[in-house]
């Protein structure tokens, strides 16, 4: 990712704290090790947002990461029945984690994942250390 392309979602997230970016902008913090601003993105998202899923998860995967266990396991067990009645193609990769569910791509192209996150495809996800390395000096 970009250092561009962060701060134009901070500032979409900013301008809109419930906008769909919220939780992809919590979970890139999130992984980058901040995950009280993690946590911080994904509450003020959801206050505006109560029912998006993808937000809830990030926000469970924030607590969990901050060591409040219990108040992870609330958020996350709240937001699997969402999950689990959501058709599978309609969840996103970080949704799918969530309620263990295999992805329709692992049977469909077992090594297709390599093609796919080339750093120049469109569905590129970013290691940890690019998204460290985003953050630096943000």
């Amino acid at each position: 990712m970009e250092r561009a392309e962060l701060e134009d979602l901070t500032a979409e997230v900013a301008a809109d704290p419930g906008c769909d970016a919220f939780s992809v902008l919590a979970e890139l913090l999130r992984r980058a090790g901040r995950c009280e601003d993690a946590r911080r993105v994904a509450e003020a998202g959801l206050e505006v947002r109560p029912s998006y899923l993808e937000g809830r998860v990030v926000h469970g995967l924030a607590l969990m990461d901050l060591g409040e266990l219990e108040a992870a396991r609330k958020t996350l067990s709240a937001a699997l029945p969402g999950a689990a009645a959501a058709p599978v193609e309609d969840l996103s990769p970080l949704e799918l984690a969530a309620v263990d569910e295999p992805s329709p791509w692992d049977a469909a192209a077992p090594d297709s994942g390599r093609a796919l996150d080339a750093p120049d495809s469109p569905f590129h996800e970013p290691d940890d250390l690019e998204i460290h390395q985003a953050f630096e000096g943000a």
